[in-house]
């Protein structure tokens, strides 16, 4: 699973863009038609990178992506994070 935050900031009408790439990673479980993945909250927590740029005039947009067995990528959302127990569930669609 990959966290991919790109940054865009506009300086006199021109959009300056910086993709910081990939920010985070980790492993999950994939079960169902419907793609659920089970990860660390740590993963999923990307505030660090977020907060500083938002100062910084950047709007982050936050791609979260998980790649199959077969090897196909999946978007995904975060359902429930759980900062206490370190968990983060995520849904996506097959």
């Amino acid at each position: 699973m990959d966290v991919m935050i790109s940054l865009v900031r506009t300086i006199d009408g021109q959009d300056q863009k910086l993709n910081a790439g990939s920010v985070a990673s980790g492993a999950g479980v994939v079960y169902g038609n419907e793609i659920h993945v089970l990860t660390a909250n740590h993963v999923c927590d990307y505030s660090d990178v977020v907060g500083p740029a938002e100062q910084m005039g950047y709007a982050p947009t936050i791609k979260i992506s998980a790649i199959d067995v077969t090897g196909e990528r999946h978007s995904l959302e975060i359902v429930k994070p759980n900062e206490e127990a370190d968990l983060c569930l995520l849904k996506g669609k097959k």
